[in-house]
């Protein structure tokens, strides 16, 4: 008897990144912190992975000029015209506007002038992971919706204290862009699923602005500094173990195991957070199912997954029918793992 089933799928069809074109090294921050608070951070930076990172010296650069640039190479890729597009959303923690969206700007910038539904949202690192879930459950509902655009960014020495050394010399400035396509098949793929944690203990390990918003407008406060990005030190949650029960449940409900998965796109912050997670999901050759990218262009915070995804589809660990698992995280802190089909 002839199989006639339909998958209403919501597929990737193209991706973009963007870097700033100045590149620092390491010397750079392993100087300024010795002068500043007679500390080296060369083993530090060594143990937390980082080379490089990318870091806007530019006044006119912005998330949205980041972004367009973005999102212009995923539309490129994916072979579709902004007008298309029913639908933009934008991840950022450091947003250039609040009134309006920065979603908005960015339609404006692109020429989508037949979007929809267009906002932001902002759930720091877990932000371009809880998009794709997001805008995929709302293609898969609403029949409106044939074509998204999501877009991440992170200006990050807009907001980074020069005395933090976990934001000033870990992160880099960047932009991530994915163009989404709803359309029916006979097989199942796409975005098939998700599964989120929370656990608030920790809503105050990294805070900004560090006293909020209001009191730094409400009062004569005018220290630059106190509106920036600061982080406390504290014990870390033990995410491998967190992440790893959280991918084994999602693939359950899905009669799949970890062992059925291609390429994991895990937060890049630090490379042992990811090898000790595959190794608490008792994954063999490790090397060969994940990236670590932060190492030669920063962390990238909400966009980190598409650039780990970016890299992998280039190098050929991610191709057609590749099962991968997303996990974006977010500060305070909430999480989620994304299990996704090529």
């Amino acid at each position: 008897m002839e199989n006639n089933q339909k998958f209403l799928n919501v597929n990737i069809i193209g991706v973009g990144t963007y870097l700033p074109d100045n590149k620092v090294d390491n010397e750079y921050y392993i100087n300024h912190f010795k002068e500043l608070k007679g500390i080296d951070i060369t083993g530090a930076l060594e143990s937390i992975g980082r080379d490089y990172r990318h870091i806007s010296t530019d006044l006119d650069e912005t998330i949205i000029t980041m972004s367009t640039e973005a999102a212009l190479i995923a539309l490129k890729e994916s072979n579709t015209n902004p007008e298309e597009l029913d639908m933009v959303v934008f991840s950022t923690d450091s947003p250039e506007f609040t009134t309006p969206t920065n979603a908005i700007k960015l339609v404006n910038a692109i020429g989508a002038k037949n979007a929809k539904l267009v906002y932001d949202i902002n759930a720091n690192c877990l932000g371009m992971t809880l998009g794709l879930d997001q805008v995929s459950r709302t293609m898969k509902t609403n029949k409106r919706f044939k074509k998204a655009l999501i877009v991440g960014s992170v200006l990050i020495s807009s907001i980074a204290r020069k005395d933090d050394f976990l934001t000033y010399a870990t992160f880099g400035d960047s932009a991530s862009a994915v163009v989404l396509e709803a359309v029916e098949e006979s097989y199942q793929r796409g975005v098939i699923d998700s599964v989120s944690y929370t656990d608030s203990d920790q809503h105050a390990t990294s805070q900004s602005p560090i006293n909020g918003f209001s009191r730094y407008l409400r009062t004569d406060v005018t220290d630059k500094e106190e509106l920036k990005w600061f982080s406390y030190p504290v014990e870390s949650a033990n995410y491998p173990s967190i992440w790893s029960d959280m991918i084994k449940d999602l693939l359950s409900e899905h009669q799949k195991t970890q062992f059925d998965i291609d390429f994991f796109a895990l937060p890049q912050f630090t490379e042992p957070l990811i090898t000790d997670t595959l190794k608490a999901l008792d994954i063999e050759n490790i090397d060969e199912h994940y990236n670590f990218v932060s190492r030669n262009i920063g962390y990238t915070g909400t966009s980190c997954v598409i650039f780990s995804i970016k890299d992998a589809l280039n190098k050929g660990k991610v191709k057609e029918g590749s099962s991968v698992i997303f996990v974006g995280s977010g500060v305070g802190f909430s999480t989620m793992a994304l299990y996704y089909k090529f």
